[in-house]
C-alpha cells in the first residue's frame, strides 16, 4: 500500500476540516504537516501539568483566603454578583441531578478557571481584593500585586488554555514560551511548594525546544513499517 494511502486514510480519521491548517502551512511536504500536528497535540499535553496546577492553587488559595476573611466557607452568596452567582447555582443543580454531594469544597473543585478569573473584575475591588490580594498571591512582588494586572495575567493563561484543552493549534503562536513562563511565575507567586511540583512534571520546554523533528522521523519509521506490512 502506498504512503499516500497511509495519508489519506489518516486525513479522514483526523478530518479534512481540522487538518487544513497544517497543509496550508506545509503544502509541499506532507511529512512536515503531519508532524507539526503531531507536536502540536504533544505541546497541548506538556502543558497540562502547569494550567492543572495553576487552577488547582488558585482556586484554593481564592476560596482560603475568602474563608479566612469573611468567617464563612458560603462566602459566594453574600459577595458575588449575579453574574457569577449564576453558573455557580448551575453547577450545583448539575452535580444534584447526578445525585453529587453539593459540599462547598466540590463545587470550589469544579468551577472552571473562567469563574475565577471574573472575581478580577473591577466590579469586586472593593468587594473581594482590598484585603485579599495579598494572602492569595503572598509571594508575588507588592509593586506588581493589583487586581487589574491579576485579571489580564488570567486571561491571557485562560486563553491559552481553553485552546490547549479544545485541542486547537497553538503550535503557530510566537509568544508559547512566554505564556508557559507566565504560568510558572503565577503559580510560585501562590505557592512555590506547587511550582516545584509543577517543575518536576513539566516538560514543556523540552517539547517545545524539540520542534516537529522527532515526530517527523517517528512518522516516517510508521510509514515505512505500514509499507512492509501492507505491501
Amino acid at each position: 500500500m502506498a504512503k499516500a494511502d497511509f495519508f489519506s486514510i489518516l486525513t479522514t480519521a483526523i478530518s479534512r476540516n481540522r487538518f487544513t491548517p497544517y497543509i496550508n502551512n506545509n503544502p509541499n511536504n506532507q511529512s512536515e504537516a503531519y508532524g507539526t500536528y503531531l507536536w502540536n497535540i504533544a505541546l497541548c499535553e506538556s502543558l497540562y501539568p502547569a494550567l492543572n496546577c495553576l487552577e488547582i492553587s488558585l482556586r484554593n488559595s481564592i476560596h482560603d483566603a475568602a474563608v479566612q476573611e469573611f468567617g464563612v466557607d458560603d462566602w459566594f452568596k453574600r459577595h458575588l454578583h449575579l453574574n457569577e452567582l449564576e453558573p455557580l447555582n448551575k453547577l450545583a443543580n448539575q452535580m444534584r441531578q447526578s445525585r453529587r454531594m453539593v459540599g462547598v469544597n466540590d463545587l470550589v473543585a469544579n468551577l472552571t478557571l473562567g469563574f475565577w478569573q471574573s472575581l478580577f473584575r473591577s466590579r469586586y475591588e472593593q468587594v473581594l481584593w482590598p484585603k485579599l490580594l495579598e494572602p492569595v498571591f503572598p509571594y508575588w512582588p507588592k509593586k506588581q500585586r493589583t487586581r487589574r494586572n491579576t485579571y489580564a495575567r488570567l486571561d491571557n493563561i485562560r486563553r491559552l488554555r481553553n485552546r490547549v484543552f479544545h485541542h486547537e493549534p497553538i503550535w503557530h503562536w510566537q509568544d508559547l514560551q512566554p505564556r508557559h513562563a507566565l504560568i510558572l511565575e503565577t503559580i510560585g507567586w501562590i505557592s512555590p511548594a506547587m511550582l516545584e511540583l509543577t517543575r518536576l512534571l513539566d516538560r514543556f520546554p523540552s517539547v517545545y525546544t524539540g520542534g516537529t523533528e522527532p515526530y517527523r522521523t517517528g512518522l516516517d519509521d510508521i510509514v515505512q513499517s505500514w509499507q512492509l506490512a501492507n505491501g
